[in-house]
């Protein structure tokens, strides 16, 4: 294995093997015409990079060598040879907006979200570059991936994409609760995530509705504390365990 740190005399100039490496492989791109030629010459240089980048493609930026596309498109084959990838930062690189021609920064994570969370990607990191619109069929796509329903619950960006904006009305939080019960969620979980957010992004008078078994959420409907609002007249109510 070669020394990465050893230098090289070029000229007048002392270059490391891995600076002379990156400048051949950019020089070779640059030659490249067709997305199609630069996989069939990726491959190719595979060898290469396993040699030089002792098997650690972030660790150098490698995004000066291959582009971020060719870095998803062939991730698989990648790790097959025992390329490491960091999978959330190679996300990151795709949910930047914009980056390229070809994909369309959180557009891009959003129709890949089974791809990302498939390979270990952090769903928090996910959630955070995820469209806003389409919210629930984003989500879906997570459980259909495999993202088990609670995790999906314990996470506060939940809320972007299920609430039209923060625009809770009680209507709306029972028709959030009726859809994670059709998707797996059990009441007593519901009921936890209520808890978290009753009086800030829910609605208190969720709770005066008396066609609810709140028991069965693990919720005790009488411990609503009501207390004098800023201004004459005004009321705050706040749930109390």
């Amino acid at each position: 294995m070669k020394n990465l740190n050893e230098k090289t005399k070029t000229g007048s100039k002392s270059r490391s093997v891995e600076e002379q490496l990156t400048l051949k492989l950019t020089e070779v791109f640059d030659r490249i015409s067709t997305r199609k030629h630069q996989k069939n010459t990726l491959i190719a240089l595979i060898v290469i990079l396993e040699s030089f980048l002792n098997g650690d493609l972030y660790g150098r930026d490698i995004a000066k060598i291959l582009s971020k596309e060719l870095l998803f498109e062939n991730y698989d084959e990648l790790m097959k040879r025992g390329i490491s990838i960091d999978i959330n930062k190679l996300m990151t690189a795709c949910g930047q907006e914009d980056y390229s021609s070809v994909y369309r920064g959180s557009e891009f994570v959003t129709e890949n979200a089974a791809w990302f969370v498939q390979r270990g990607a952090s769903l928090d990191l996910l959630l955070g570059q995820f469209l806003i619109h389409d919210g629930w069929k984003n989500i879906e796509k997570l459980i259909q991936a495999g993202v088990p329903v609670t995790d999906l619950l314990n996470k506060k960006r939940m809320l972007l994409y299920m609430n039209d904006y923060f625009d809770l009305t009680v209507d709306r939080v029972k028709t959030i609760m009726n859809w994670f019960l059709r998707h797996g969620a059990t009441k007593p979980q519901i009921g936890d995530w209520l808890k978290s957010e009753l009086g800030k992004n829910v609605p208190i008078q969720l709770l005066r509705d008396h066609m609810i078994n709140w028991a069965e959420y693990g919720i005790d409907s009488s411990k609503v504390h009501t207390i004098p609002g800023p201004n004459p007249g005004d009321e705050e109510s706040h749930y109390k365990e």
